[in-house]
């Protein structure tokens, strides 16, 4: 399997900015790369969704 981090992606090709860490680091826990890192932004990912959906329940409910 070739190394596809140095090919250009969709964000090179518009002259955006490039991805961000944490996209990064989900990008390599679907590529398997670093494992450390990968559990790392699952867990915060996961965090992330779980306080948001608190946030949401709160405004529709309160």
């Amino acid at each position: 399997m070739p190394d596809s981090q140095d090919s250009p992606n969709s964000y090179d090709a518009r002259g955006g900015p490039p991805p961000t860490s944490l996209w990064r680091v989900l990008t390599e826990t679907v590529i398997g790369d670093v494992d450390g890192l990968a559990w790392m932004g699952w867990v915060i990912g996961a965090v992330a969704l779980c306080v948001g959906l608190v946030y949401v329940f709160a405004y529709v409910l309160g």
